[in-house]
C-alpha cells in the first residue's frame, strides 16, 4: 500500500486527492493546510483519516493552536508555523507527496519533497515556473519521479512517445473573457473573473485562468518538464475542455488525450503512473460535444505573451513573473487595481529585473522576494 502526504489538503485539488486515495486504497499518513483548520478537521473526520495519520501541518500558528483545541483525539504529530509543510515532509520517507499548495508557497516544500519521496505528484505549477531547473535537477539526484497533476501536462505525458516531438498544443478553456474585446477587459470585476465557465478551482488559479496567466505558467512549465523551446509550444483556446493537450510528431500525426472535466481522473493518473486502474468516475460521451478551437489573442491576453518571453529569455525571469503575479492577483482581489493592470505591472517588474541564473533555492526565494516588493503599489 502506498503512503501519501498531501500538502494543501483543504483546497480543491487536495480534497479531490483525498477522495482518489480512498477510492484506490492508498494510505494517507500526512495532511497540511494554511489557515483552514476547521476544513482540515472536517476532511479528517468525513473521510475517516484519523487512524492512519502520522503528521499534520498547519502553517499559520494561530490556526494551528485553534486546531489543537478542537479535541479530535488524534495520534498524529501536529506541526505549526511557516515551516510546517517542510517538517511534515522531513519526518519520514513517503511513497508519494502531493503538492497542492497555493502559489509561491509551494516552491520550497517541493525542493525538500523530492529528497523524501519516490514520487512528487505536482499540482503546484509555480514550483516549475519559478524553480524548475533546480528542483528537477535535485529530483534526478534523489531518483524522485516528478509527475504533473495538471490535466494539460498529464495529457502531454500520456501522449509522448520515443519519437522526437515536433510541437505540443496546450489547450485552454479561455476562461470567462476570451471572446471579450480589450476595452471590455479593463472593466472586468472580481466577481466576473471568479466565475469560471468550466472548472471549479481555488480563488488565485481562477483569476490566473481569467488573465490566461495560468496558461502562461503551463507554457513555462512544459518547456522545463519536456525540454521544449517556445517555438514547439502552442496554445489553443478550446472552450469545451475535453482535449487537454496534444502532441505532434514529425510525420505530422497528432496524439491527443481526452476526458471529462473531472480533476480526479488526472489526480488518479499521477498517483498510479504509469499504470491505469478502473474507477467509477464519469465516462466521456463525445456525442454530447461539438469540439472547437481558436487562436489566442496575445495582445488582449498579455500575460500569455509575457510567459512566452520568459521561456525565450530563460534564467530567473520565470521566478519574477510568478512572484509579481502573486502580488498583482492579491491587489486585484482586494479591488486595488484593474484587471488589465495585472499584466502591466508584471511587465514593468520583468523589465527592471537583471535576468541572472539562480544557482540555489535560496537564490530563487531571494529573487521572488525582490519581485514581490517591486510589484507592490
Amino acid at each position: 500500500m502506498m503512503n501519501v502526504l498531501i500538502l494543501g489538503c483543504t483546497g480543491s485539488i487536495g480534497e479531490n486527492t483525498v477522495k482518489v486515495c480512498k477510492d484506490i486504497g492508498y494510505r494517507i499518513i500526512g495532511v497540511t493546510c494554511k489557515t483552514s483548520y476547521t476544513g482540515l478537521a472536517d476532511i479528517i473526520e468525513r473521510y475517516e483519516l484519523g487512524d492512519n495519520l502520522k503528521y499534520i501541518g498547519i502553517s499559520d500558528n494561530e490556526s494551528c493552536d485553534k486546531f489543537k483545541l478542537l479535541g479530535l483525539n488524534l495520534k498524529a504529530k501536529v506541526f505549526g508555523g511557516e515551516k510546517a509543510n517542510i517538517h511534515c515532509i522531513q519526518s519520514m520517507k513517503y511513497d508519494i507527496i502531493v503538492n497542492a499548495l497555493n502559489g509561491s508557497n509551494g516552491i520550497e516544500p517541493s525542493y525538500y519533497a523530492v529528497s523524501n519521496c519516490k514520487r512528487l505528484a505536482l499540482a503546484n505549477k509555480e514550483t516549475i515556473v519559478a524553480a524548475g531547473d533546480i528542483i528537477l535537477d535535485r529530483a534526478a539526484q534523489y531518483s524522485c519521479q516528478v509527475v504533473p497533476v495538471d490535466s494539460e501536462h498529464g495529457a502531454i505525458l500520456q501522449c509522448i512517445e520515443h519519437n522526437p516531438i515536433k510541437r505540443i498544443y496546450i489547450t485552454a478553456s479561455g476562461g470567462p473573457f476570451w471572446n471579450l474585446d480589450k476595452a471590455q477587459l479593463s472593466k472586468v470585476t472580481v466577481e466576473q473573473a471568479l466565475n469560471h465557465p468550466v472548472w471549479k478551482m481555488g480563488t488565485k488559479i481562477t483569476i490566473d485562468s481569467a488573465t490566461m496567466m495560468n496558461k502562461g505558467f503551463e507554457v513555462i512549465e512544459a518547456s522545463k518538464l519536456y525540454n521544449l523551446t517556445k517555438e514547439k509550444i502552442k496554445v489553443l483556446i478550446h472552450p469545451q475542455s475535453i482535449i487537454h493537450s496534444m502532441v505532434e510528431f514529425y510525420d505530422n500525426s497528432i496524439k491527443a488525450q481526452l476526458s471529462t472535466c473531472d480533476m480526479k481522473l488526472h489526480i488518479q493518473y499521477a498517483l498510479t503512473y504509469p499504470e491505469r486502474i478502473n474507477n467509477g468516475y464519469e465516462e466521456l460521451d463525445l456525442t454530447e460535444y461539438n469540439l472547437t478551437f481558436h487562436k489566442p489573442d496575445f495582445d488582449k491576453f498579455k500575460c500569455l505573451k509575457l510567459a512566452y518571453e520568459a521561456v525565450k529569455e530563460g534564467n530567473s525571469l520565470g521566478t519574477v513573473i510568478n512572484a509579481a503575479n502573486d502580488e498583482c492577483v492579491e491587489y486585484f482581489l482586494k479591488g486595488k487595481i484593474a484587471f488589465t493592470d495585472i499584466a502591466d505591472i508584471i511587465e514593468k517588474v520583468m523589465n527592471k529585473h537583471d535576468n541572472i541564473k539562480a544557482e540555489s533555492i535560496e537564490d530563487v526565494l531571494s529573487i521572488s522576494d525582490w519581485a514581490k516588493t517591486e510589484a507592490r503599489i
